[in-house]
């Protein structure tokens, strides 16, 4: 497995260096300027994968039967697990001319006998082979892990477990609206911290903007999910499919 450990060491080193908090004195009655950057993020809360499915057979019919009867027995053990099958979409099937060959290839090797004066080799049947995929719409990420569990028992792969899937918000407007009020209450909470560790209490707030700080918390979320792809390849896309909020607001401080 590799993974790219100085990456995850310079995400580190960011955050160390990316002071969230300063203040500094404005005026001798003891008032400070204190500056905060907070920032938010709304995880999604839907998800779209994607089953490869392959039906095989000795004929065409029979291929098409053979993904049929696994389309229903996948749908059925997605049902038994919670996902509704109105949420289970089929694609129809196509011929699909190099999976009958790896078929038969996987066929011959089987046929394969390592002493060749025993018994002479037998020729493959030939294989038809008809492929479609299945795309599953997750209204509730609890259940990914019900997914990969079908998935395995299958002996299928999810298409984009490789680069993390397609996740988004279900209401992308009222997501943003939660980043943002809780990107503002976070800096408010930060400057009652920092004001209450000085025996300080804020006063007012003199400026206010959503423009980041040079190193934020998305930034470096990003880095840390690349750096360590390998280990959790769900972690780019759900970060990238997240709705962030940043604020920087400036808050005037006086003694207690």
């Amino acid at each position: 497995m590799i993974t790219f450990k100085p990456l995850a060491m310079v995400a580190v080193a960011l955050l160390a260096i990316a002071a969230p908090a300063q203040a500094w004195k404005s005026d001798a009655g003891g008032e400070v300027t204190l500056h905060i950057d907070a920032d938010a993020a709304i995880a999604p809360d839907r998800a779209e994968m994607t089953l490869p499915l392959t039906g095989k057979g000795a004929t065409r019919d029979e291929a098409l039967r053979d993904y049929a009867a696994k389309q229903e027995s996948i749908t059925s053990a997605l049902a038994s697990n919670g996902i509704d099958k109105a949420n289970i979409k089929t694609s129809e099937a196509k011929d699909d001319k190099d999976a009958a060959i790896n078929a038969m290839a996987d066929a011959s090797h089987d046929s394969e006998i390592p002493d060749p004066t025993a018994k002479p080799r037998t020729k493959p049947a030939t294989i038809v082979a008809v492929s479609g995929t299945m795309t599953i719409t997750i209204d509730d990420l609890k259940k990914l892990d019900k997914l990969q569990e079908v998935a395995r028992a299958n002996d299928l792969q999810i298409y984009q477990l490789s680069y993390g899937g397609r996740f988004y918000s279900s209401d992308p407007a009222a997501a943003i609206k939660s980043a943002r009020e809780q990107a503002i209450a976070k800096g408010r909470g930060e400057a009652d911290a920092y004001a209450a560790a000085m025996g300080y209490h804020v006063v007012r707030v003199t400026h206010v903007s959503n423009a980041s700080p040079p190193f934020n918390m998305r930034d470096l979320q990003k880095i840390a999910s690349y750096a360590d792809m390998a280990r959790n390849t769900l972690q780019p896309s759900f970060f990238a499919s997240a709705a962030y909020a940043t604020v920087s607001i400036d808050f005037v401080i006086a003694p207690n």
